[in-house]
């Protein structure tokens, strides 16, 4: 019996095994209910996923992107600066971290804020460098916010961007405006300079609509 296979590992130990299967009998007989043709199919489709994978392995090796296999684990970064690291706070009730009503939230609009102390010191309008006003949607209604958040974009590449909100925090007053919620973000603490991103973006949630609820995976 004649199996035209390519030269991958993968396809010698199909053909190997439908080798085996033959030569013992001409055909493998049924075992528990299944026949020899649907084993084939079985391993056919098992066999041509993982000739599959390899390609698109060797593909990604070629144009320098490393392919972490499943048994790999995440390497901690050498510049990890353990003792720099901030310390876990204190332990709280999970009741308290189901009271906070995370949601995803979608920036519709951006406006740079004015810093009224440099304004009045400079006598001129100056705008924060560390605050922008944002709008956001947060699936059923829209926010204003406040956010801290200017060290790591700018008005021209907010809008668009989702975010982790949080919702259920009363109205503020910032800088003359109404600020109702709080957008989380990630702050550095190691002061080795590093490139501007918004840490907030959410690269796996990013299919999420606008007001979906982020709960924690470890509660029921």
């Amino acid at each position: 019996m004649a199996l035209a296979c390519s030269a991958s590992p993968v396809a010698a130990q199909l053909q190997q095994s439908l080798s085996l299967s033959v030569s013992r009998g001409g055909a493998a007989p049924a075992s528990h209910g299944v026949s020899w043709a649907s084993s084939f199919g079985s391993a056919r489709v098992f066999y041509s996923a993982q000739i599959r994978s390899e390609g698109l392995q060797r593909r990604k090796s070629a144009l320098g992107l490393h392919v972490r296999g499943h048994t790999e684990t995440a390497e901690v970064p050498e510049t990890t600066d353990r003792v720099a690291c901030p310390a876990v706070k204190p332990e709280i009730d999970p009741s308290v971290f189901e009271s906070v009503d995370v949601r995803v939230g979608l920036i519709t609009d951006a406006k740079p804020v004015q810093d009224a102390e440099m304004t009045a010191k400079r006598g001129k309008p100056t705008m924060s460098r560390k605050f922008l006003q944002l709008t956001v949607d947060i699936g059923c209604e829209q926010r204003t916010v406040i956010s801290e958040c200017k060290y790591v974009m700018d008005v021209e590449d907010a809008v668009g961007k989702k975010v982790l909100f949080v919702a259920n925090l009363p109205p503020t007053e910032i800088d003359g405006i109404m600020s109702h919620g709080a957008l989380l973000t990630g702050f550095n603490y190691d002061p080795t300079p590093m490139p501007r991103s918004f840490k907030v973006i959410l690269p796996g949630l990013g299919r999420l609509p606008p007001g979906s609820q982020v709960k924690g995976a470890c509660f029921p």
